[in-house]
């Protein structure tokens, strides 16, 4: 026979059995419960799953809500490169000017230490972007760049530019630029103050070149493959006052087309004209028609084609190459006879330019390389009537090789 005990006991026992998993069955509180209530309810809060009681008495935590990220109201983006370029005419002195200096003849004509040098070449660029006139942004770019010269510092100079771009529907857009140059050395040449008889002969004198040059663009996408662009600007070009009569004013414009041929292909091709209207004249009462001044005014057409392309394979850490090549044409319309002005008076030169460069994909974090290599030769031609050695004296022939980081940010 089971006695009062152990019907109590088997009650408790079924009673925990019966109870629904993660948790006791509630029990009745208050006066109404009896003391066995009572006490098992103290078993069945032993037997519930450990931090029950503590998980009860916390607050429920509210899921937190994802708050979308402003965009922000100007975007910053920029490069910083660095190049090291080798020239090997610094100058653009011709081959009978080279052995000149080489040999030490008149060497108040030369103020330099070799005639190639090592360019440390610092680049800097930064851009602000904001939409104004539409959902594309509108974009505000400055650019520095500095030539530093290793063993010439009196070839050292810069450039300072600023550009505004607009986007348009597609791919179009609208730029306009402004470059300026401070005052730059070009090399020495003879020449006399103003004002001061012909009689006294003249000194070799450093000419040095200011320059600001505008620039309005428009670039319109014709199909996926095709690409056209229209520039127009103004170059002015400012020398220090002994050669004041150099001065001149350039109106030029350009039409340039890229089509993609493939994916690995692509092809850019350009056409330049410009007019350039010298000063002529460095007294004053004087004109260019009566002045004692040569006429450096010209007219430039320029011909440049360029092929690009892509990598593959175990080439495809380079990013594009491109080989270029260009052809330009300087004719010189000044009015003056081969006698009044030797140097310009039906004048014509001829610069021919090639150039391979090739750039990686990123090599180390966003930075890649980048590498290149240009020649460039300019002959000239004068009229009969004129020694030839002025011609001579003209032209050149000048190779640089760069290799340089860019690190964009």
């Amino acid at each position: 026979m089971i006695g009062p005990a152990s019907w109590s006991a088997v009650l408790v026992v079924c009673t925990v059995l019966a109870a629904p998993q993660g948790g006791a069955r509630e029990i009745p509180s208050g006066d109404a419960a009896s003391p066995a209530s009572r006490w098992r309810s103290d078993l069945l809060a032993q037997a519930a799953a450990p931090g029950a009681e503590d998980a009860a008495s916390k607050p429920r935590s509210r899921p937190s809500k994802r708050r979308a990220k402003k965009k922000p109201i100007v975007t910053i983006s920029g490069s910083a490169d660095f190049q090291f370029i080798y020239d090997d005419n610094i100058l653009r002195m011709s081959d009978d000017t080279i052995d000149r200096f080489v040999g030490g003849i008149e060497p108040e004509r030369y103020k330099i230490e070799t005639y190639d040098d090592l360019i440390l070449s610092p680049r800097l660029s930064c851009t602000a972007g904001r939409p104004l006139l539409g959902k594309k942004p509108t974009t505000l770019r400055f650019g520095y760049i500095r030539w530093e010269y290793a063993r010439n510092p009196i070839k050292n100079n810069e450039a300072y530019s600023v550009r505004l771009r607009q986007p348009f529907f597609a791919q179009d857009f609208l730029e306009a630029s402004y470059t300026y140059a401070p005052p730059s050395y070009i090399r020495h040449y003879s020449s006399r103050p103003p004002f001061v008889s012909r009689t006294v002969p003249m000194e070799p004198t450093p000419f040095k070149l200011t320059r600001n040059a505008f620039l309005l663009g428009y670039s319109h996408r014709l199909t996926k493959k095709i690409n056209v662009r229209v520039d127009g600007g103004r170059t002015l070009r400012y020398y220090n006052r002994p050669f004041m009569d150099s001065d001149n004013a350039e109106w030029g414009a350009a039409g340039i087309g890229s089509v993609t041929v493939s994916k690995s292909f692509k092809l850019d091709g350009k056409y330049a004209y410009s007019v350039v209207d010298a000063r002529g004249y460095d007294q004053v009462g004087e004109t260019k028609a009566d002045s004692d001044n040569g006429d450096g005014s010209y007219e430039r057409d320029l011909y440049e084609m360029t092929v690009g392309y892509k990598p593959s394979g175990r080439f495809k850490f380079i990013a594009s190459c491109e080989i270029m090549g260009q052809h330009q044409i300087y004719y010189y319309t000044g009015d003056k006879t081969p006698w009044e002005d030797a140097l310009h008076t039906g004048r014509k030169d001829k610069v021919y330019a090639t150039e391979i460069t090739a750039g990686t994909k990123p090599v180390y974090g966003p930075m890649s390389l980048v590498a290149g290599w240009r020649y460039s030769r300019r002959t000239t031609s004068l009229p009969a009537s004129v020694v030839a050695e002025d011609a001579e004296e003209k032209a050149y022939k000048d190779n640089r090789v760069w290799v340089g980081a860019t690190y964009p940010f």
